[in-house]
């Protein structure tokens, strides 16, 4: 399955755009979008995540309030950035989706390389203890043997999205379907919102 991550600050787009996917990421902090248009987003497909990443721009309070009320609006997701949200955020934020049935992303992302194996594990494990619905681990390939590592965890974790960014990591993107990903993210022709993804167009043409 493919699911459309999308940061545009065109709000008819948006919408227009994930009527075309079995499920989509609103990236809130890409979106810019006043608290009250959430509900006209989240109201038009049963199953989005809402994503808020941290910035200068936004506190935790903000990005609470935001992704509470995506929730309230109808998401059907929640994703929570493991190594950058407060613990307090990360509790609230849990403890609110589970009270409400909404599925739980906790994810991890490097933006500059494929961490040690010994790390990788280490931060599964802390993540495992808060049970969420997945696990997504996304980092940056500088060879190929970074790109093994990162497959290799299909053999040892289930409820798994991992897969690197940058144009090594590109294979990841696609092969981590058949390694047992639920699915896997991609761009729309205008925007993309992480180095390295690619649109659906791309993605099924992109050599096995």
């Amino acid at each position: 399955m493919y699911c459309l991550s999308i940061g545009d600050k065109d709000i008819e787009f948006v919408i227009s755009e994930i009527k075309n996917f079995e499920i989509a990421e609103i990236r809130l902090d890409l979106c810019n979008f006043k608290k009250e248009q959430l509900e006209q987003v989240f109201s038009q497909h049963d199953n989005l995540i809402a994503t808020f990443r941290k910035s200068e721009i936004y506190n935790d309070k903000i990005r609470k309030k935001y992704l509470i009320k995506a929730m309230k609006s109808g998401a059907a997701w929640i994703d929570i950035d493991f190594l950058n949200d407060s613990e307090s955020l990360r509790k609230e934020l849990i403890d609110y989706a589970r009270a409400h049935n909404k599925k739980i992303i906790i994810s991890v992302h490097d933006h500059d390389k494929t961490p040690d194996n010994e790390w990788i594990r280490s931060i599964i494990e802390s993540i495992r203890s808060y049970k969420p619905d997945i696990i997504k681990l996304v980092f940056s390939a500088r060879n190929e043997s970074d790109n093994e590592r990162v497959m290799g965890l299909y053999n040892t974790y289930d409820k798994l999205i991992a897969f690197n960014m940058g144009v090594i990591g590109k294979p990841t993107r696609v092969k981590c379907l058949s390694y047992g990903a639920p699915f896997t993210y991609v761009r729309t022709e205008r925007c993309q919102t992480a180095s390295g993804q690619m649109t659906l167009e791309e993605m099924m043409q992109y050599p096995q």
